[in-house]
């Protein structure tokens, strides 16, 4: 991972909180989003002055993940946000988003 990325939110979205979690909602078209705890943590901290490895320990502090778990749901995260065009970044996420099953599975059973 590298820490000189600094995703950043669509500027386009708004965030409500809801009971189902976080609804993120384009202001100028007709769709929505709903984040997870974990997620929604990523968005929010993607400011755009915030480093990735800083999220990555954000998102840490308030899980039961071990420092590489959060950094691989981070990087994922951000991977996905980005292709749902919830973030923006100057980095190709994609290809750097590679986990296996095994490490999926992990990650998914500590954040619950």
């Amino acid at each position: 991972m590298t820490g000189s990325s600094f995703p950043k939110q669509n500027p386009d979205l708004e965030a409500v909180e809801t009971a189902e979690g976080l609804e993120l909602r384009h202001r100028r078209e007709l769709w929505s989003a709903l984040l997870n705890r974990p997620a929604a943590t990523i968005w929010q901290a993607c400011d755009g002055q915030t480093s990735v490895r800083r999220v990555s320990q954000r998102l840490q502090a308030g899980t039961e993940l071990g420092s590489e778990e959060a950094e691989a749901l981070t990087v994922r995260g951000i991977a996905d946000l980005a292709s749902a065009g919830l973030v923006v970044t100057a980095t190709p996420w994609a290809a750097r988003t590679a986990l296996s099953r095994r490490q999926l599975f992990k990650i998914l059973v500590l954040v619950g």
